[in-house]
């Protein structure tokens, strides 16, 4: 059943019935759950989910399917796996084997099949331009589907679609839901994939959010030179209002967040990020990413160097006579041995240049601080041998194990590196359960490029809860907007904040109504051929524009008091 309303209403007819808040993500929903709070509407039983998070309520958090939930990076390493074993060199798509974006292409076109209720390894084969590809893309989602079963793992495809089974089973005799309400955004039911609506349907009786009035907002237009002027603009603006935590940004282009959030630390404004603070930011990142440029251009030793001045590496616990190594009489040390390339010329160089400093202490007459400096290199070179130990060597290809290179790098992160340093406990944090992930997961065997290049891949792809405080104080680890607090998200989640002045930046050809690509893996014709066919609704690239505007739409739909679009 279908109803329209809004949200104090349905609170106060059903106190004590379970309702639901369902968004793309649950903070949006929360966001509006404490605004309720805030206006005084009786909140008892209210909750909010997205539609993944609803599958896990029904599943339950015990079920293997949830604790098996597989993340995209991992499902993307299986597929790297898979295809390097499945794709013979006479395949079609044999030279993209070690491609990672042929690899999400297949996770993308595997996720829409079973989010269409299709079984994307039963695809008939009269609906592909090209029997060869049709074989190929149907053994290559059997064996995806077979290994996620023997390692009892499931995609957030699987998972929402054992959890509408679960539903349809649960449903009383008469054909009626359980007892909860589910509080659903106007038009988000038609964007949404057949599966994920039949869930919401058999999940609980559904009431559509009215849309906020429009006489509630008003609409101003810029436009902007430079997207770095563009944020500059909003970030005055906002600053001449009546305070920070008045204001909202929303961000239309999601590579603008890292350039959002360096500016914000420039000028030192107060600022809540969601979904979070881009990781490669942070110094333990930066510390990853040298040590990988370093393993991936045979050890070049310029690569250690900028490591020690814009990583987190840590001295404290290597010493000789009391005097413990440190980052720039290491970077010196490392600039004065001329080591250049070769990993075996690491600890011979520093060696020779740690025997020059012994032969001039032996001799001088008095101490000119060279003995200190001795000492010093003494404990560099102990720090500089820890690392090549959990280094993992190449084997006769010249590859190495991405478990192998995931262990050396937690030994970084964990053993190696301080945390002294605003966010950086979090940052590294982040990092070892990013390589925990990787031990855990499926194992490749690549170039030291190719897995360097993997791993700043998915750094990339992390955010991470981080509001900076007062100096001195610790950071808050929050995503949500916070008092005294300019707030900064995402379109997706953005606009659920309620206040008064919103600026909506990144407007442009590329995001409304949004240019798009065919996935390469199933064409728009082959969709439209399925679709016909079997009545499903596949997505198709075209479709992609309007469907972008209808969730600018929504996001609109949710804003108050003034609204600021600049392109």
């Amino acid at each position: 059943m279908q109803r329209t309303g809004d949200i104090a209403t349905v609170c106060r007819e059903h106190l004590f019935t379970e309702k639901i808040i369902i968004t793309a993500h649950a903070g949006g929903g929360r966001q509006l759950r404490e605004r309720c709070m805030l206006d005084g509407t009786p909140w008892l039983n209210l909750h909010a989910l997205s539609v993944e998070g609803l599958a896990r309520r029904i599943l339950g958090e015990r079920h293997p399917y949830c604790r098996g939930r597989l993340t995209e990076g991992e499902a993307l390493r299986m597929l790297g796996e898979i295809c390097a074993t499945e794709l013979d060199p006479t395949s079609r798509y044999a030279p993209m084997r070690g491609n990672r974006g042929f690899h999400r292409a297949l996770l993308h076109e595997f996720e829409e099949c079973r989010l269409a209720a299709l079984d994307p390894a039963a695809l008939p084969l009269r609906h592909f331009g090209d029997a060869a590809k049709a074989k190929d893309v149907r053994r290559l989602a059997a064996a995806f589907a077979g290994s996620c079963r023997r390692r009892g793992q499931a995609t957030r495809a699987e998972l929402i679609t054992e959890a509408l089974r679960t539903a349809g089973e649960r449903m009383s005799p008469e054909g009626m839901s359980c007892e909860r309400i589910l509080l659903v955004e106007s038009g988000v039911l038609a964007l949404l994939p057949a599966v994920e609506r039949r869930l919401l349907e058999e999940s609980g009786d559904i009431v559509v959010l009215a849309p906020a009035d429009d006489t509630l907002r008003q609409l101003h237009f810029r436009r902007a030179q430079r997207v770095e002027w563009e944020i500059r603009a909003a970030f005055r603006a906002a600053a001449a209002g009546t305070g920070w935590e008045d204001a909202e940004i929303v961000l239309l282009r999601e590579d603008m967040l890292p350039l959002v959030y360096e500016l914000s630390r420039q000028l030192d404004i107060p600022s809540t990020f969601d979904p979070g603070v881009p990781l490669h930011y942070s110094k333990a990142a930066r510390t990853v990413t040298a040590y990988l440029r370093w393993i991936s251009t045979d050890f070049h030793t310029a690569h250690l160097v900028r490591m020690m001045y814009d990583g987190v590496p840590d001295f404290s616990q290597w010493k000789s006579s009391g005097v413990r190594g440190g980052r720039l009489s290491c970077a010196a040390m490392l600039r004065e041995t001329a080591i250049g390339r070769g990993r075996e010329r690491c600890l011979l160089r520093v060696d020779a240049r740690i025997r020059e400093l012994e032969e001039r202490v032996a001799s001088a007459d008095t101490d000119d601080g060279t003995e200190k400096q001795l000492h010093e290199y003494r404990a560099n070179r102990a720090w500089i041998a820890r690392l090549l130990e959990t280094t993992p060597a190449t084997d006769g290809q010249g590859c190495l194990s991405l478990h192998a290179v995931a262990e050396g790098l937690r030994v970084l992160v964990t053993e190696m590196s301080r945390d002294k340093f605003p966010g950086e406990q979090q940052a590294l944090e982040e990092m070892a359960a990013l390589f925990e992930e990787y031990r855990r997961g499926v194992d490749l065997r690549a170039d030291p490029a190719a897995i360097a290049g993997i791993i700043n891949e998915d750094i990339h792809g992390i955010t991470f809860p981080l509001v900076l405080q007062e100096p001195g104080t610790e950071p808050l680890r929050v995503t949500t907007p916070q008092p005294g607090h300019l707030h900064i998200s995402l379109a997706t989640r953005g606009g659920y904040s309620g206040r008064e002045r919103t600026f909506i930046l990144g407007a442009g050809a590329e995001t409304l109504p949004r240019s798009t690509a065919q996935n390469p893996v199933l064409l728009d014709d082959e969709r439209r051929s399925i679709n016909d066919a079997a009545e499903s609704d596949l997505p198709l690239a075209e479709e992609q524009p309007s469907r972008s505007v209808r969730a600018f739409e929504g996001l609109l739909g949710r804003l108050r008091g003034e609204v600021y679009l600049s392109w």
